[in-house]
């Protein structure tokens, strides 16, 4: 920032959240303050006659976390550790959120890539009725009340964005390409799409299923544009074919201004329709130059501002839970010792910070997405190949003062929990660091199971004490490492 090499070639880039419409290319979710000639942001409010805000929701960012808006993917970077900690108890002056009439989960195992396996527990064991769409039975899965089993990628249809996020910087193009069948259904499942149909025609809420589809609710791709009009008939249920017939044809649509139009047909054959993305677009640094906008740096006046405003709306309702992430809220932020933040509420459970002399880090292995496809034969036998795989990886040095060897069985302890996993030894490690690779550590999830891997989950609660200003924290904690008995 202070050399100049933010958002250009050779400097950092940010993140690919969008939160601005529209969403498939960065350059276009940017736009001008003609107030101050920043860059536009649709700041959640914090005046005093507009908070709390009318829409709230039970990860409560329209009125906890200003600075993400609630547009674009606002809620996608919503502060879910709060909702889970406050559907189990509400802190003081804080309306207790309910628990969903029905909860569906598509394709995730919260139960295991959540932190606090306690916390998840008692606030699942409050949800009237929940429904897993997934095509692995997994440990959500052992709490569903309907299980609606779905295609596996090499049976199902949709349409994936190729878009301009951070890693896909180095691509020459954006658009769209087509996942298709390549074999029939093995089992008596569903494309999650017609899953989908039948539960809103069933739920009698078809017709406003069919409109927030042709709005683009969920897809990114609005049925009809400037150029271009393919809504479906909100009285009439559609296929699984016509529905993505419908969105390949705004897609390609909507990219290319109205001037290309292809179907599912078309997609079926050619698999992929991109767009040119020029390097110089992958940068924001140029569409700031070319629309006079200018960069808030070093002096953030707005954030500093906003931080206040929020300040005053909680305290004039007694809230002062949240006084320790209001402090981030600085015009020119300054650097701080996390390491003392955690020694701090060590101190603060009771337990001696000096005991627990490294830190815990986690990593996704690049065969599996997190959590959804570990029970995958062919992802885990991959992922197994990795040499970091399949255990906690220590440094050789760290390992020896502890008398722990390549191989053996370690005790991973922290103040919330222990785990046991084996000791990957290795150089080119931080010798006060460790690594625990993947989200495992299941038992239900077939194959996942069979593998004797930890769960940095296991070891961390939800504190309010961790979580920074968008109520989320890292997938770290200090542990202590020692060998275990035989």
């Amino acid at each position: 920032m202070l050399v100049g090499a933010l958002e250009v070639p050779g400097g950092v880039r940010g993140p690919g959240s969008r939160l601005n419409p529209p969403y498939e290319i960065r350059w276009a979710s940017v736009e001008r303050d003609d107030r101050d000639g920043f860059m536009r942001q649709q700041l959640n409010p914090t005046e005093k006659d507009k908070w709390p805000p009318k829409v709230m929701f039970r990860a409560p960012f329209t009125a906890l976390c200003p600075l993400i808006g609630s547009r674009g993917w606002a809620s996608g970077i919503a502060p879910y550790p709060l909702a889970w900690l406050f559907m189990d108890k509400a802190p003081e002056n804080w309306p207790p959120p309910s628990p969903p009439d029905v909860w569906i989960i598509y394709r995730a195992n919260p139960v295991r890539t959540m932190w606090d396996p306690e916390l998840m527990e008692r606030v699942i064991k409050k949800m009237p009725f929940i429904v897993h769409i997934t095509c692995y039975i997994d440990e959500t899965s052992w709490y569903a009340d309907l299980i609606l089993p779905d295609h596996t990628d090499l049976e199902g249809l949709q349409l994936t964005p190729v878009f301009s996020k951070h890693w896909y910087s180095l691509w020459d193009g954006y658009g769209f390409i087509l996942k298709q069948p390549v074999v029939e259904p093995v089992y008596n499942t569903k494309d999650m799409t017609e899953i989908i149909i039948e539960l809103m025609d069933k739920l009698g809420a078809l017709k406003e299923f069919i409109s927030r589809l042709n709005r683009g609710s969920g897809t990114g791709i609005p049925l009809s544009g400037k150029n271009y009009d393919f809504r479906l008939d909100e009285n009439k249920k559609p296929t699984l074919e016509e529905v993505w017939d419908r969105i390949c044809k705004a897609a390609t649509a909507m990219l290319s201004e109205g001037k290309e139009v292809y179907g599912l047909d078309w997609f079926k054959e050619n698999t992929l329709y991109l767009k040119p993305y020029p390097k110089p677009e992958r940068y924001l640094y140029y569409v700031f130059k070319k629309k006079g906008i200018r960069f808030e740096v070093p002096y953030q006046e707005k954030i500093k501002r906003v931080g206040e405003e929020l300040r005053n709306r909680l305290h004039e309702r007694g809230i002062y839970w949240w006084d320790k992430q209001l402090q981030e809220y600085q015009a020119i932020p300054r650097a701080k010792d996390f390491s003392e933040e955690w020694d701090d509420f060590y101190k603060k459970l009771g337990v001696d910070p000096e005991k627990y002399d490294m830190w815990l880090i986690t990593s996704r292995s690049p065969a599996l997405a997190w959590s959804a496809n570990v029970s995958n034969p062919r992802a885990l036998d991959i992922a197994l190949r990795y040499l970091d795989f399949g255990g906690v990886v220590i440094n050789s040095e760290a390992a020896e003062k502890r008398g722990i060897k390549h191989g053996d069985i370690v005790v991973i302890e922290s103040p919330y929990g222990k785990v046991k996993s084996k000791a990957i030894v290795r150089e080119g490690q931080r010798p006060d660091v460790a690594l625990l690779v993947g989200q495992l550590g299941q038992w239900v999830a077939p194959r996942a199971k069979d593998i004797p891997e930890a769960n940095i989950s296991d070891l961390m609660g939800v504190y309010m004490d961790l979580l920074d200003a968008g109520g989320s924290s890292c997938d770290l904690i200090k542990v202590r490492i020692y060998k275990a008995e035989k």
